[in-house]
């Protein structure tokens, strides 16, 4: 149950932190902001909203989101607080991509299938009989994605 539950995580995330942190690029011409004295954050909070297709009651927010959230937080300090949102809250479950890229949810979670054709290599991953079983598809996804600059413009639009 761990590994299936682990397997879930790696290719949920493979694809949802694909999608974090997308919005909000600066334009030309603009100044970057100055740091604050004492640091980036100097006693500021940021606070982040995240929305996936899952239900809060999901096993795999109780046993994978929650406790990633948990982690950001405490290593920052608490000056990153991570809401987590319900599917369709935010937005549209299937606008999760482009409400993330718009800047319109910080941090998204969504499944590449549900963009047919935006994705045309990660489509192969959900061929039948490509892989054994969810975990062998989590890892050979990241790998892939790690391994090839073709993978990578697939998504050009996030960061990671």
């Amino acid at each position: 149950m761990k590994k299936f539950l682990l397997a879930i995580l790696v290719l949920t995330l493979s694809c949802g932190l694909l999608l974090t942190g997308c919005g909000g690029q600066q334009s030309g011409g603009e100044e970057p902001a100055k740091e604050p004295e004492g640091g980036a954050a100097a006693g500021k909070v940021f606070e982040l909203s995240f929305v996936s297709e899952y239900m809060d009651k999901h096993p795999t927010v109780i046993n994978g989101f929650m406790p990633w959230i948990k982690s950001i937080e405490e290593n920052s300090g608490n000056q990153v607080k991570i809401a987590y949102y319900n599917p369709n809250t935010l937005c549209p479950q299937k606008d999760t991509f482009d409400s993330t890229i718009s800047g319109m949810v910080d941090i998204g979670s969504s499944y590449c299938g549900y963009y047919p054709g935006k994705f045309p290599l990660n489509e192969l991953m959900e061929l039948p009989l490509i892989v054994p079983g969810a975990e062998a598809g989590s890892l050979v996804t990241w790998e892939l994605y790690q391994k090839y600059p073709q993978w990578q413009d697939e998504f050009k639009e996030t960061k990671m």
